[in-house]
């Protein structure tokens, strides 16, 4: 007899994790006992099972089957264990007191759901005792018949859209009640076929989250055609016969309405995170040390609920944030004072500007990089270029007059954004001059280059300089000498703009860990905190991952998100953006 543990450590509680076991200990006959335990916002499933060499084979095999991969799953482990611990007991894991949203199917119901049964109400309503899904059907979506969904196949195999359950699908073009941005992928099998995915985005699709993933569709594609994609797999008992039914009908994918419910995720530092946060919800932690008890900080409010608990609601209308960086520090370490000495934080946000900060032994704060406003309209982008270089952008306007023209045109004070010392507003500049865009918004214009790049095959491109200057507000980035690299990139003939678009951020994460390592020699860092929407960029992320992770432990907050309820909670670790922010909310 032999005694194994099987451990999942994940950065979240996981409710399904919580039911699973509890019924493989009701179920299994192998002697087993469980056992539960969050401490630092780590939350941990221990598994402990005593038999045969062969009985603890097939628990392994059975563990692979069914278990879900979660989003919040770190590195599952497995030891030999001498002797059973207080870890470990033969009694249920306690329910959580919010178990949130629950599964519409697991590996269990699954096979029930692979061809549409007659009696389609009774088949989606079938009873699973391990995820319990038949209780996520919403009333329209029990009631539908079989003849409905065959119907709402052909409307959709005859390009028109069709609402099943609430929801709206549409093949080829999507309706005007859609967004043309959200595809559900019918057959994860040629999911390639049809964009760009990794190994890991292909995981992180399939987990039990179901979350929306940013994909960019392969070059040349005949029907997507833009940059990118926001992507998921069946999500519920209906949309897995509707999938199923399509696939066979030709169709690897729709449009679909947004679904409130899910969110989009983005892998930073190894790590699956929600870019923005967009319903309630409930943060447990493992000790509370917040200089207040509620804050309403940009479009978040955060308040304490009960003992090292938050809740967390999105406002309609929020106050606004002064030093963004500060608060995304406070919100991802969740400490304040002396606490933040010898730490960092990059912020490539929308709340304020791209920013690196450092603090040291005594916590007090040194901002290294700021980045200055860029000129809002694009005819001041295109008089500093010409003013700086005159001859340079000559040469340029003769050979490329289609991204003059762009760049001339461009507004960044318009969008969901107005501010223009973001890194979205460099971008958006450097997709101009490679001729990725043309009368687009910023965020488009940077989404065009993010695309770009990920289509560039190889892990070698030009440097584009990133030299820095000082300006008004401390260091900033020469913008007019960065794109001016471009610019000659591109007369000295050039011509793939997927490599330079590569080049423009591998390069920034390379003058990024060397500022960074810069830092480290002033104040002594150990710890580096990335934050911010801009960093929902697979490219990006990955090359700043691969040079800041060697030198420095970066961290993030997978319980929060990017640049949303990331601030509020950081906030409350800070009474001057407490203060402030109540003051503008409560204002007449």
């Amino acid at each position: 007899m032999k005694t194994l543990r099987f451990y999942f450590p994940c950065h979240r509680p996981v409710p399904f994790y919580h039911s699973y076991f509890n019924q493989l200990l009701a179920t299994e006959e192998l002697d087993l006992a469980i056992g539960y335990h969050n401490t630092s916002g780590q939350s941990h499933y221990l598994l402990d099972a005593s038999g045969s060499q062969a009985q603890l084979e097939q628990l392994a095999d059975l563990l692979a089957r069914e278990l879900p991969v979660s989003l919040a799953l770190g590195k599952p482990g497995l030891e030999l264990i001498e002797t059973p611990d207080s870890l470990t007991a033969t009694v249920p894991i306690p329910p959580m007191e919010d178990m949130g949203a629950g599964l519409g199917f697991c590996s269990h119901c699954l096979p029930w759901f692979s061809q549409v049964q007659d009696d389609l109400p009774r088949q989606l309503s079938l009873s699973c005792p391990c995820c319990h899904g038949e209780q996520q059907l919403t009333p329209g979506a029990r009631a539908i018949t079989a003849d409905e969904l065959a119907t709402a196949v052909a409307v959709l195999a005859d390009g028109k859209s069709a609402v099943l359950g609430g929801v709206t699908y549409a093949y080829r073009a999507a309706p005007e009640n859609a967004d043309c941005t959200s595809l559900l992928i019918c057959d994860p099998k040629v999911l390639t076929k049809h964009l760009l995915a990794d190994t890991e985005q292909q995981l992180a699709l399939s987990a039990l989250e179901k979350p929306w993933v940013r994909l960019t569709p392969l070059p040349g594609h005949e029907l997507l055609n833009l940059h990118w994609y926001r992507c998921r797999f069946a999500a519920s008992r209906l949309e897995l016969l509707l999938t199923a039914a399509l696939a066979r009908a030709g169709m690897d994918w729709v449009h679909v309405s947004q679904d409130g419910a899910r969110d989009e995720v983005c892998q930073l530092a190894g790590t699956w995170m929600p870019v923005q946060r967009s319903q309630s919800f409930k943060l447990t932690l493992s000790e509370s040390l917040f200089a207040q008890t509620e804050s309403a900080t940009g479009a978040w409010r955060a308040r304490s609920c009960g003992p090292e608990q938050l809740q967390l609601e999105p406002l309609t209308h929020g106050a606004e944030i002064k030093d963004p960086a500060r608060l995304a520090l406070q919100g991802t370490l969740l400490r304040r004072g002396k606490a933040l000495a010898n730490s960092a934080v990059l912020y490539l946000g929308h709340q304020g500007p791209m920013q690196l900060q450092g603090y040291d032994a005594q916590a007090e704060q040194q901002v290294f990089l700021s980045l200055s406003p860029l000129p809002a309209t694009g005819l001041q982008l295109y008089q500093a270029l010409l003013s700086g270089a005159p001859e340079l952008i000559q040469k340029f306007r003769e050979q490329f007059p289609y991204e003059c023209l762009a760049l001339s045109e461009l507004n960044l004070s318009n969008g969901a954004s107005s501010r223009t010392d973001s890194l979205q507003s460099l971008l958006a500049t450097a997709a101009c001059v490679l001729g990725l865009g043309y009368r687009q918004s910023k965020q488009q214009l940077a989404a065009a280059l993010a695309a770009s790049a990920t289509h560039h095959r190889g892990h070698n491109a030009p440097r584009v300089d990133y030299p820095l200057v000082w300006g008004s507000e401390g260091r900033t980035i020469d913008w007019r000498r960065m794109l001016g690299t471009l610019i000659s990139f591109r007369l000295a003939g050039d011509k793939d703009s997927s490599r330079l678009a590569f080049g423009v951020l591998d390069s920034l994460a390379d003058y990024l860990a060397n500022w960074v390592e810069h830092l480290d020699q002033q104040l002594g860092i150990e710890q580096l905190v990335l934050a911010g929407q801009d960093l929902n960029n697979p490219v990006l992320a990955q090359r700043l991952t691969l040079r800041l992770g060697k030198n420095v432990r970066l961290r993030v907050n997978p319980a929060l998100d990017l640049d949303g309820s990331l601030l509020a909670v950081g906030a409350l670790f800070d009474r001057p953006a407490r203060r402030s922010s109540q003051q503008r909310e409560t204002a007449p």
